[in-house]
């Protein structure tokens, strides 16, 4: 295995840009959870922004990891949903602005058998990427549902964070500072 940084434990991955407004998704969503949660060792949350090909430096040798992002799926605006390793391998053209890449790098990784154990995107549905900082309505309104979503998948993985108490500042949309 390579020696990367967290490399074998669990990684929480946002993904997107905090510049095309919904596309910040999956870095807001790491946000709220260092703002509300604290992690044991071995689980790292990170803001990858858009790594492109980059990413497969932090799945490889990876037990699970969870990203975050937007979806491009025919459902409500603001919906959050789970896809699986699996059905990302067989979604249809897009489920996500950055599915190309994250689907390149894992065949890359699988070949290599660097493949993460389990891997999960949960995103939710855009309604603007466009030029601007500040998330929609909607998708403002699921990050903590994404979140808790986020919570599940690691407490099924055997993962207790801990809840902060009080929770540290939070904003939705980017301001450059980080919990």
């Amino acid at each position: 295995m390579q020696d990367l940084p967290g490399a074998g434990g669990v990684l929480v991955a946002g993904l997107g840009n905090t510049l095309l407004g919904d596309d910040g998704f999956g870095p807001a969503v790491v946000r709220w959870l260092l703002a509300h949660w604290e992690f044991p060792a071995g689980v790292e949350v990170e803001d990858l922004g858009t790594p492109g090909l980059g990413i497969s430096t932090w799945l490889a040798g990876r037990r699970a990891v969870v990203l975050v992002d937007t979806l491009s799926l025919d459902a409500p605006p603001g919906s959050v949903h789970r896809i699986g390793a699996d059905a990302l391998a067989t979604a249809g053209p897009r489920t996500g602005p950055h599915e190309v890449d994250l689907r390149a790098a894992l065949d890359a990784l699988a070949l290599a058998d660097e493949a993460p154990e389990h891997l999960v995107v949960i995103g939710a549905v855009p309604v603007a990427t466009e030029t601007g900082d500040a998330l929609s309505g909607p998708v403002r309104e699921a990050i903590p549902r994404a979140g808790e979503m986020v919570l599940e998948e690691l407490v099924s993985l055997g993962v207790r964070p801990a809840r902060r108490d009080p929770p540290l500042p939070f904003a939705a949309d980017w301001t450059g500072e980080r919990p």
